[in-house]
């Protein structure tokens, strides 16, 4: 849900991470080479509500993200494009309520990993707390033309 603050012209659209924090993927996604005790958690990674920048994201755009999601995409733990990636997506969907559209993707992240390097988390273990404690709650997409 997006919050429009009219005092200094912002909009504020969190993209919400929601913990599955199960042992099996969720239904409909890719089990395949997913090790048996990965952390899954969901993301809602975009939506067409109108984000910080005043645009929004059309559903053609929404869809290449679910698209891409379930096939799977590295999962980053920034916008640092040379950062190997922390995790990876298992599945996404498109889903679409009353003329809004948004994409939600299960991600998963292996425990017991070390990061190391200038990554936001030493191990795959910190990051998994920081989700499980909603110290992380927020996700961005990346995209390129």
């Amino acid at each position: 849900m997006s919050e429009v603050n009219q005092a200094n012209l912002t909009a504020i659209v969190p993209a919400r991470v929601r913990a599955v924090d199960t042992a099996a993927p969720a239904e409909g996604t890719r089990a395949i080479g997913v090790p048996a005790d990965a952390f899954f958690f969901e993301a809602e990674i975009s939506s067409t509500t109108l984000d910080s920048y005043f645009t929004h994201m059309a559903d053609s755009t929404l869809r290449n993200f679910a698209r891409d999601a379930a096939v799977g995409v590295s999962l980053l733990d920034s916008h640092d494009g040379y950062k190997l990636g922390v995790g990876y997506s298992a599945g996404g969907r498109y889903e679409e309520e009353d003329g809004a559209g948004r994409v939600i993707a299960t991600f998963y992240i292996v425990p017991g990993l070390k990061y190391g390097g200038r990554h936001s988390f030493a191990s795959s273990d910190d990051f998994i707390l920081a989700i499980r404690s909603g110290v992380v709650r927020d996700v961005s997409v990346g995209f390129y033309g």
